[in-house]
């Protein structure tokens, strides 16, 4: 249903994201403020400054919003289809209000570096992903991303992982039972 929004996070092996998320969805320490428990309603994917983030779906660009005191510079993305994303911490837009934009079309480039333009309430370089079912702030509700994300990788791995199982199945097989096949060998050459 939905592909990352930047294309270093998951390797062509379709290493799993969970590698690539600096914090996760729900409840964690606040790292800006008093080191008080705190919702963290999205991901963060630690990234270079500039990197290429694109939309994780197809729909229209509902906002663009520059240097909000705490989310920096962002866009958020109607979906269509009950869902919104919304992308932080940018350092540039590609996208304006209004606009259609596809599955994996670049719509910016990360930021979050602190200090920097664009940062909002930053500790360092990241997307801070967070999608909801419904609109964001007017009566929808914020979901873990990570699951849809999560979901599409093992839909484009899983022809992989039944070629590798099998290899895995072959190699264990010849090495359980090596033995009669040496000597099965042996007798063919004799």
């Amino acid at each position: 249903m939905f592909a990352w929004p930047v294309a270093s996070v998951v390797s062509h092996f379709g290493q799993m994201a969970a590698r690539s998320v600096s914090s996760f969805f729900g409840v964690r320490q606040d790292p800006l403020g008093s080191g008080e428990a705190k919702a963290h309603g999205a991901i963060d994917i630690p990234v270079d400054p500039g990197t290429t983030v694109m939309s994780i779906g197809s729909g229209i660009v509902d906002r663009v919003v520059q240097n909000h005191e705490t989310a920096g510079t962002y866009v958020q993305i109607n979906h269509q289809n009950g869902y919104y994303s919304r992308y932080l911490h940018l350092s540039g837009v590609n996208v304006s209000p209004g606009q259609r934009v596809e599955m994996g079309q670049r719509i910016g480039l990360s930021g979050g570096a602190p200090g920097a333009y664009g940062s909002g309430r930053s500790t360092g370089p990241h997307v801070h992903l967070d999608v909801w079912w419904g609109k964001p702030f007017a009566g929808g509700y914020a979901v873990d991303p990570l699951p849809l994300l999560t979901r599409e990788v093992a839909r484009k791995a899983a022809p992989w992982v039944g070629i590798l199982a099998a290899a895995m199945l072959s190699v264990g097989l010849v090495w359980r039972f090596r033995e009669p096949i040496r000597q099965r060998i042996a007798q063919i050459r004799a």
